[in-house]
């Protein structure tokens, strides 16, 4: 067998593996003034904690670009009920290559959260908040954070994609991680008909094709 080169040792996953391992996140803490079950008033406003939302901070030594700490810190700002959804929730169940970043691979795309029609909830930075219905079966937790169920989480990565092309990058890396399948996609898209962005949700299943490997494959297909 061939041994693991320099940048491929043992055990650890292949920079092109579809899917991605069990991320190591900071959830966001409140200001505890006796400082047990977060900073004090006075560590919160030193140098060695950041500040990711009203009163709640995460540890200055944190990287905020890792996109499951993104997202974690986002959702340590929803209101009860809310879920993060579209590429965020795919990254948490595991799609590596649903990372945050656009195709430039270097824009951040904001967090996806579904309130539901009655959230109430301030527009803030780094988040995009979206009135959707969502149903309680709908919803689940990954890594302690609440997000929606993987088809759910890919149809909305779909019919929120800038392109079709984009949004068929989305089908085949949800399935080269073996995470859902084009059937699944096709019968949940079938149940929402009337749902905005559901026609280039069609059209990508169309062109998606699961046996896909890395992002660059759908992209250069289409061509």
């Amino acid at each position: 067998a061939r041994r693991p080169g320099p940048r491929q040792h043992a055990g650890m996953p292949h920079r092109w593996d579809p899917r991605c391992p069990p991320p190591r996140i900071v959830h966001p803490v409140r200001v505890d003034r006796a400082g047990r079950s977060g900073p004090t008033p006075g560590q919160a406003r030193g140098s060695r904690w950041r500040r990711v939302g009203p009163s709640l901070y995460v540890p200055a030594s944190v990287d905020a670009a890792v996109p499951e700490q993104r997202v974690a810190e986002v959702a340590g700002r929803m209101p009860p009920g809310a879920a993060v959804s579209g590429w965020a929730a795919c990254r948490l169940h595991g799609a590596a290559f649903c990372d945050g970043l656009g195709p430039d691979a270097r824009t951040l795309l904001p967090v996806p959260v579904v309130l539901g029609p009655a959230g109430n909830v301030r527009p803030f930075p780094g988040a995009t908040l979206v009135w959707d219905r969502i149903e309680s079966h709908e919803v689940t937790r990954r890594h302690g954070v609440a997000v929606t169920v993987v088809e759910r989480a890919g149809f909305d990565a779909m019919r929120w994609a800038g392109s079709v092309r984009e949004a068929v990058v989305v089908a085949d890396m949800l399935c080269a991680a073996r995470l859902t399948s084009l059937r699944r996609l096709a019968a949940y898209a079938a149940g929402r008909p009337g749902w905005r962005g559901v026609p280039q949700v069609r059209r990508a299943l169309g062109l998606a094709s699961e046996p896909s490997r890395s992002p660059q494959e759908p992209r250069l297909r289409l061509i």
